[in-house]
């Protein structure tokens, strides 16, 4: 079942790619200056260090999405540190609006795929994500797209 959510990520991406890649990314240097200082200052601990390869291949992601589901309708909000993320509901104005979905959980990224490891993005929804430039996730199942996510 995994492997065939990373093929449909793929086959997704390489569609979203060929049809919609119009949008800039972000510049590296918004995705990269947080904590870029204080890394030159002082050596991180072991710990720090071995957690910054995750973090340092989620920076294009990390911050606040905004996801719809298919018809333009607001679903919630995706906050990603990292490779942890918050997932929230909320009504059509964007507020929250608490749900048995609403939760938080961690993520590997393997190129420009997003594999829920917890929380609600696997046990909820089931879903797998792919992002091309930054500017979009797309979340699926193995029957398809199932909502969309864009920075606000």
């Amino acid at each position: 079942m995994a492997a065939s959510k990373i093929i449909l990520g793929f086959i997704l991406a390489g569609t979203m790619a060929a049809c919609g890649g119009g949008e800039q990314p972000p510049a590296a240097g918004d995705a990269t200056a947080p904590g870029g200082g204080a890394q030159a200052d002082q050596p991180p601990p072991a710990a720090e260090a071995a957690a910054q390869p995750a973090a340092t291949g989620a920076g294009p992601l990390d911050g606040v999405w905004r996801c719809k589901m298919n018809g333009d309708i607001p679903l919630g909000t995706l906050t990603f540190t990292g490779g942890s993320y918050v997932f929230q509901t909320t009504n059509t104005a964007w507020e929250p609006n608490p749900n048995s979905s609403d939760g938080s959980g961690m993520v590997t990224f393997n190129e420009n795929f997003i594999l829920p490891d917890t929380g609600p993005l696997k046990d909820k929804f089931e879903v797998t994500g792919a992002f091309g430039d930054g500017s979009f996730i797309n979340f699926n199942t193995n029957l398809g797209m199932m909502f969309g996510c864009r920075r606000p």
